[in-house]
């Protein structure tokens, strides 16, 4: 997570604060959700098929100085879950959210 600063504390200029938000939650969230789409199109009739995202304990609680972090590692692992039921539903194949502890 490297150096965390309250959401709040954002620098206006220069900055690394914002961009930093923009590219964790395009990574977490957008990259993860196409890329997850397009692997369940492509496999969700193949036997055995095995999808893992890694998430985060940090999706679990609040870090005060990581929020945006943790709301984004909440739904890899919810978005996750989620894929679970209604697009693998047989019995052979499954969806794992692995957290990184």
């Amino acid at each position: 997570m490297g150096k965390q600063r309250r959401l709040w504390e954002l620098r206006q200029r220069g900055g690394s604060g914002l961009g930093k938000i923009g590219a964790m939650l395009y990574l977490n969230i957008e990259a993860l959700t196409i890329l997850s789409a397009l692997f369940v199109r492509d496999n969700k009739d193949t036997e055995r098929t095995r999808l893992i995202n890694i998430s985060s304990c940090g999706g679990y609680t609040i870090v005060p100085t990581a929020v945006t972090y943790c709301a984004a590692k909440f739904y890899v692992s919810r978005f996750t879950e989620g894929l679970t039921d209604p697009l693998f539903p047989y019995a052979g194949n499954s969806l794992h959210n692995q957290q990184r502890m």
